[in-house]
């Protein structure tokens, strides 16, 4: 391998950080590009006087041993001051308050008691036993099998336990439900509230591997101090102290292929040189890179994205509520709240962020922040006018706020109310009409997903549009996928 190749990754959200860090690691130049001013991405943060409120409802899990988050603390030989979050989430469904954990035991105490008709131990166990082993296997792969032929060649590299784990990344999880759960509406909205802000889709429809993920992951959660942006600003801080070359305000406007590698041309005039690049922007965005009628190697590799933007197309947006408040606080961080009804404008259920009451970065002593979001359709606010969305902002946010006293009836509202869109999202992060989440993970197709290599040349995808899907945790495995790929394909050259 050449001494010290130039590497471009764009897009300093955790895919971006991840990517980056392991880059430099393995003795890369790299440069890092971002579009806003702050990092983060999706779990980015902004700051109203002494408060700093979370952009969503981003949580933090894969910080066991052997996990993503925790690896790669380890490798940036960070140490972020983090809170317990235990409970992981509490529900509040249907007059049950359920507290999911970080102890089997008393998760499975709690489940029993919310439903007793149908508690099985044997089927949470099943699903406690996938999130204990699903990373081994996504180690494994090299990316998701684009091909029948491409699956079977995995096969000898794995164990039959990996093999299993691959079958339930294809069959959807209402296989693993008995009769009684699945005619139970109050269980499966249960769940499908759970996987719906883990996998932007429903529990039944998901793949079955990522839906045990999907529901199990409270047990593993912690609470960075600052929130996860600031988390994302201390990564970032390393990555800089270690030679690493950091833009902010730099809007990636092309990808051309030059006779040295490649060449990224910023919206500013700007240019830089690399021999590899990573792409942690959605597919609906990255798809803009490349000029179709430039030459053969932007039209293949529009043409593959386009494909991918086609067939996945964005669905999720999040409307979210923030304020600071006062009063006396729940339990716990986390709280998700299922409504009787479905919220105009918005989703079946709301999820709350509680800023951690020793966390002094976020609020002053005696306060906290509050971030509320619930999802929403992405054409609930696009080709409408400026009195119909300030009427929708306003009517979902008071159906939001009503919710909210209803449940916390203790805790008040201080200052700084502010509710934020798709299209506010949209300014924020430049993400396609102010998508979240990137691509639902559905049984079936999750082995479709776009790989991690867009072409050998030198072009991978990471990020929440590429393979193994959303999540801080995910992006961050997508990150290091991203950037084992080039090290091995450096090394074979």
């Amino acid at each position: 391998m050449k001494n010290n190749p130039e590497v471009v990754v764009i897009g300093a959200g955790f895919a971006g950080i991840s990517a980056a860090l392991y880059l430099q690691r393995a003795k890369f130049n790299v440069t890092l590009l971002e579009s806003h001013y702050r990092p983060g991405g999706c779990a980015s943060f902004y700051k109203r006087g002494r408060f700093r409120f979370d952009t969503g409802a981003t949580t933090l899990s894969g910080m066991q041993p052997g996990r993503p988050v925790r690896e790669l603390l380890e490798m940036a030989e960070l140490s972020p001051r983090m809170f317990d979050a235990d409970p992981g989430i509490t529900v509040h469904l249907q007059g049950k308050v359920i507290r999911l954990g970080k102890y089997f035991e008393n998760t499975l105490a709690e489940l029993k008691n919310a439903f007793p008709e149908i508690h099985s131990a044997k089927f949470w166990q099943k699903l406690f036993n996938i999130d204990r082993d699903a990373f081994k296997i996504l180690k494994l792969l090299p990316a998701p099998p684009a091909s029948l032929r491409e699956a079977i060649s995995f096969i000898p590299s794995l164990s039959f336990k990996a093999l299993q784990l691959a079958v339930k990344m294809l069959l959807p999880a209402r296989f693993a439900l008995s009769k009684q759960q699945r005619e139970s509406k109050v269980f499966l909205q249960f769940l499908d509230q759970l996987t719906i802000i883990s996998l932007q889709n429903y529990f039944s429809s998901s793949p079955w591997l990522s839906a045990a993920l999907g529901v199990i992951y409270p047990h593993d959660m912690m609470i960075p101090e600052g929130g996860p942006g600031y988390l994302a600003e201390q990564l970032l801080e390393v990555f800089e102290r270690r030679g690493g070359k950091l833009k902010y305000k730099t809007q990636v406007s092309q990808i051309q292929k030059s006779e040295s590698g490649f060449t990224v041309l910023s919206q500013k005039g700007e240019h830089f040189s690399a021999e590899q690049i990573v792409i942690t922007a959605p597919v609906w965005n990255a798809k803009d890179f490349f000029d179709l009628d430039r030459d053969n190697f932007s039209k293949t590799i529009f043409k593959k994205l386009n494909r991918y933007a086609n067939k996945f197309k964005p669905y999720w947006g999040a409307f979210t509520f923030n304020f600071a408040a006062t009063g006396k606080f729940p339990t716990g961080c986390y709280h998700q709240v299922h409504t009787d009804n479905t919220l105009s404008f918005g989703g079946d259920s709301i999820f709350i962020t509680f800023s951690h009451p020793e966390d002094k970065m976020k609020a002053p002593e005696g306060t906290r922040t509050v971030t509320i979001s619930t999802h929403t359709e992405l054409e609930n606010w696009t080709n409408i006018s400026e009195e119909e969305t300030l009427y929708r902002r306003q009517l979902l946010a008071n159906q939001i706020k009503i919710l909210f006293m209803k449940h916390f009836p203790e805790t008040q509202f201080l200052k700084f109310e502010h509710n934020a869109t798709p299209q506010t999202f949209l300014n924020f992060t430049n993400r396609y009409k102010g998508s979240v989440g990137g691509i639902p993970h559905r049984a079936f197709e999750f082995h479709r997903m776009p790989s991690s290599v867009l072409h050998k040349s030198g072009i991978y995808l990471a990020g929440d549009t590429a393979f193994p899907g959303q999540g801080i945790v995910s992006v961050i495995h997508s990150g290091k996928r991203a950037a084992d790929l080039i090290c091995k394909s450096m090394k074979s050259r």
